[in-house]
């Protein structure tokens, strides 16, 4: 055995597709003495390869090196050669890049060394005279002498420089590996002495597998039909392959790992100079286990994750034992009938597909190797089990304003997760339309609405009524005034079938209003309550749906000034039940009455202010025209001056009574009441 390490091929045995673009790839193979082994990856794939790489062998020999082409391209990698060999067209064009190079020449009757200078052509005349013949010559130094050999006669030409001949041979190594792995890029695992199986793992991007079911109903029974759907993009055949299909959505990202970084280094100052800052550490945080929650969930009250007790309205849903009796009547025998029964019973052969959960994972391992060559995809047969549904209609106002949907309510019975994926209807052994299914945990259930119903009309008809105020309550300088606004849907409701019917209603959610009155849903969703309606053939039916929340209209007390008075005289005209706020309410009509009175007092004063200035400022410019004789002028100024002082002490004391009177207010008003008001 040589040292040289041999070149091994790891065929691929196990793929595991991911619900989120990722693949888990898994090679096998025995491997004996020194080996590298070759994994080619594209472009888009050398990051998640570099991050997810892992070699396993049996003996648990350590890996000697992986080493993985460069990032740089073909272009960059042929520039760094001092010729280039792409832009040679046969031997001329690699005799032209030879200038100055020492070769050995052997023709048809010598060898010559020297240097190689250039190339030189003659023409000469055919033989035949028609035409002129150009031959090319190799002009070559030799011991000072230049001699111009015909090319056509030389047999072979040595390069005498050892670096030229392994450049030559580097550039034509590069693009011969660049024409065999088609732009990928090659990781080489290098092994030591080992002997045993070799385990490459990895993983990398790939398409989603996606899934297509179909569902069968025929008399009273429901078959569900999977059908996972893969694609192979790899320019791999996957061949006789162990298939995993995962349904979860594990985090993943890319990280450029393959492409070199060159870190920005920081410049420090020099040492010894400059002591270090401090280092402050976060403060871990102590985290209390959470008590179970219980009280009302989803408007039903009870311990939180028991389901509330379904009721419905004109009739609760319908019982286990009476599901067959409402659900639609198939027919007696149908031409697909005789193939299902072989489909239902016990022993008859399901998909290979062994499916199990693991936290949040749930997989399907098919058991049986799975060949699916490259560009390729496949369809792989993943669940086929008899569930339990029921045949309903189901009426949304925002879908469609007239029909309900003809809908299978599934169950889940089948042990399986469903992924999400569109379902196809057969029903009696013909298309009865398409649903779209999304993610079914085992026991969840799940509306599949697949065609209108036709034989069931609806017409939608919206109330709105505001109730009168019930409650005024005070807080935060503010008085509220609380009423109930109530709406209501009337759906009228309309069998045109010679059968029973059972509708399922869909009514928006409003999560500030509660359901009042005799209709109470069924059951709840993120945005709609559902109430059941149970029809007679021909019958039709009214299902009235109320609800009621809680509004407020808002006075504000906080500033006298700007009281609203008519709304606090409003309030005292009602019967309210607490004598306290009724009291306060007048208590504050008053204070704002007497704050009033103050302000109006304080603006008579300043008007009086202001025109006992006018007339001084008239007096003395009267007095000034007519000169200091006028006598009856400067009387009017002192007069004006009295009443000025005078009215001013007046603006002080209302003024401080203003003040007092609005602090008093201000601090009676932050109190927090309450009182209900007679209907």
């Amino acid at each position: 055995m040589t040292d040289e390490a041999r070149t091994n091929t790891v065929p691929l045995k196990k793929v595991v597709l991911y619900k989120h673009g990722m693949g888990y790839f898994e090679r096998r193979g025995l491997v004996e003495g020194k080996a590298s082994i070759e994994i080619l990856c594209g472009a888009a794939e050398i990051d998640d390869m570099l991050k997810s790489l892992m070699v396993l062998t049996a003996d648990g020999a350590r890996v000697q090196a992986i080493t993985y082409d460069s990032a740089k391209t073909l272009e960059d990698r042929m520039a760094e050669f001092g010729f280039d060999v792409r832009d040679a067209k046969g031997l001329i064009g690699i005799i032209s890049q030879m200038k100055g190079l020492p070769v050995t020449i052997l023709s048809s009757s010598t060898s010559v060394k020297g240097r190689v200078v250039g190339l030189d052509y003659s023409d000469q005349i055919a033989a035949s005279g028609s035409h002129v013949i150009r031959e090319p010559f190799l002009i070559l130094l030799s011991d000072a002498t230049f001699r111009r050999l015909p090319l056509a006669s030389i047999t072979t030409i040595t390069v005498d420089d050892p670096s030229f001949s392994v450049e030559l041979n580097q550039q034509l190594e590069l693009l011969f590996q660049n024409a065999k792995k088609k732009d990928k890029k090659a990781l080489t695992v290098t092994l030591p002495e080992t002997k045993g199986e070799v385990v490459v793992a990895y993983s990398i991007p790939s398409p989603i597998w996606k899934t297509s079911y179909r569902l069968v109903l025929a008399n009273e029974r429901l078959l569900m039909q999977g059908m996972a759907i893969v694609d192979n993009v790899q320019d791999e055949d996957w061949q006789n392959v162990e298939m995993v299909l995962i349904s979860a959505a594990p985090i993943s990202f890319i990280q450029p790992l393959y492409e070199p970084v060159q870190p920005v280094r920081k410049r420090v100052a020099a040492q010894g100079y400059q002591s270090a800052g401090p280092v402050v550490a976060e403060r871990a945080q102590r985290m209390e286990p959470m008590a179970a929650a219980s009280g009302s969930v989803g408007g039903w009250t009870g311990s939180a994750g028991q389901p509330p007790q379904e009721q419905g309205w004109g009739g609760g849903p319908p019982a286990p034992g009476q599901a067959a009796s409402l659900r639609r009547r198939f027919s007696e025998e149908s031409d697909i009938d005789a193939r299902l029964d072989a489909v239902f019973r016990e022993d008859a052969a399901a998909p290979s597909v062994e499916a199990g959960s693991s936290g949040e994972l749930f997989e399907y391992r098919i058991t049986e190797p799975v060949t699916v060559p490259r560009n390729t995809s496949a369809l792989i047969p993943i669940v086929q089990e008899a569930v339990e549904g029921e045949r309903l209609s189901l009426f949304n106002s925002v879908k469609n304003r007239q029909h309900p949907y003809c809908t299978v309510r599934l169950k889940n019975t089948s042990g399986l997760t469903l992924e999400s994926g569109p379902v196809t209807i057969v029903e009696d052994g013909a298309y009865a339309g398409e649903a779209l299914l999304d993610v079914l945990k085992p026991g969840d259930t799940r509306f599949l609405p697949y065609a209108l119903d036709q034989d069931c009309h609806v017409i939608v008809r919206n109330e709105y009524e505001d109730q009168p105020i019930w409650r005024v309550r005070l807080f935060g300088q503010t008085v509220y005034r609380d009423y109930r606004s109530r709406s209501s849907t009337i759906y009228r409701i309309e069998n045109l079938a010679d059968k029973d019917k059972v509708v399922f209603v869909e009514h928006p959610v409003n999560p500030q209003a509660k359901v009042i009155g005799e209709a109470q849903p069924s059951e709840t969703t993120e945005s709609y309550h559902r109430f059941v309606v149970n029809l007679a053939p021909r019958q039709l039916q009214e299902l009235s749906v109320i609800q009621e929340q809680e509004l407020s209209t808002a006075i504000w007390i906080a500033e006298p000034e700007n009281l609203d008075t008519h709304s606090l005289n409003w309030l005292i005209e009602q019967n309210m039940l607490d004598k306290e706020m009724l009291g306060f309410v007048k208590e504050i009509l008053k204070k704002q009455s007497e704050i009033h009175k103050m302000v109006e007092m304080g603006q008579s004063i300043r008007a009086r202010i202001q025109q006992a200035t006018t007339d001084q400022q008239r007096a003395r410019e009267n007095l000034k025209s007519l000169g200091a004789s006028n006598e009856r002028y400067r009387l009017a100024i002192d007069d004006a001056e009295d009443k000025i002082i005078e009215a001013n002490s007046e603006l002080v004391k209302v003024s401080e009574q203003y003040a007092a009177l609005r602090r008093e207010f201000m601090e009676f008003t932050q109190q927090k009441l309450e009182a209900e008001v007679f209907s």
